[in-house]
């Protein structure tokens, strides 16, 4: 691996951890009449698990594609060798 993609590893694991650290902390939210408040802490964790609902659903898709690609490679791999024999 070359030095820029272990930075860019590097700092996609920094913000996977500031993210996660963050994603259940108290945000400054603008109220209905204009004003501005922090968060409230079930405000904070219905945001928190929205937010893990959402993870979870692109886990899930992530997933499936590849699932569907090793599925892909196990079926063709064999035709490709057997066209490659004749």
């Amino acid at each position: 691996m070359s030095a820029a993609e272990v930075e860019a590893a590097i700092w996609d694991l920094v913000r996977q951890a500031q993210v996660s650290w963050k994603v259940n902390k108290p945000r400054p939210v603008v109220g209905a009449n204009g004003e501005e408040r922090m968060e409230d802490g079930s405000e904070a964790a219905a945001r928190q698990n929205q937010y893990a609902l959402y993870r979870e659903q692109r886990l899930k898709i992530n997933g499936r594609k590849k699932t569907v690609s090793q599925l892909m490679i196990y079926i063709l791999l064999p035709m490709i060798d057997m066209d490659a024999e004749v």
